[in-house]
């Protein structure tokens, strides 16, 4: 009978060295340096695709550099808060570091924009891919449009959520 609370303490100390790293592993993760790449082409109309980083689309076509992408955490909500932005280099690739809590391990709904002088700008919303994937941006040639992440005015917001 002494056997018995003995292997209780053991299972309760088990348990709590479990729940410590999986806490741990939420905790790092969080920390980690997660980042969305991806790369803008030119094309005959403005989308977003998320793909796998080997797909042939990513080298068919000549990138465009100076396009603006912003990243919007809960884009279709009024709490929404802008993550980041950055600029696409020469080649059209770009990269932009995401420290939100738990990045690549919780999954985040985002809103990623883009936009340059002379093209057609593009809004998307979709999950935050796994960090094995990448985003294709293709802008068509015209005017910007209004839509662009970040520019919203509060008000129609409110409109908009009542």
């Amino acid at each position: 009978m002494t056997g018995a609370p003995r292997t209780r303490r053991w299972r309760c100390c088990w348990t709590g060295l479990l729940s410590a790293a999986l806490c741990s592993v939420v905790l790092l993760s969080g920390c980690s340096a997660y980042k969305l790449r991806g790369k803008v082409i030119e094309g005959e109309i403005s989308y977003v695709m998320v793909l796998p980083a080997d797909d042939p689309r990513f080298e068919e076509g000549a990138g465009l550099a100076g396009v603006r992408v912003r990243l919007q955490n809960n884009p279709e909500r009024l709490n929404k808060k802008m993550i980041g932005e950055t600029v696409s280099d020469s080649t059209g690739e770009f990269s932009l570091s995401v420290s939100e809590v738990g990045v690549g391990f919780l999954t985040y709904d985002v809103g990623l924009g883009a936009r340059r002088k002379g093209y057609q700008s593009v809004v998307h919303s979709f999950r935050l891919p796994p960090s094995g994937q990448r985003v294709l941006i293709m802008l068509a040639p015209g005017d910007p449009g209004a839509e662009w992440l970040g520019d919203d005015d509060l008000y129609e917001q409110y409109k908009q959520f009542r």
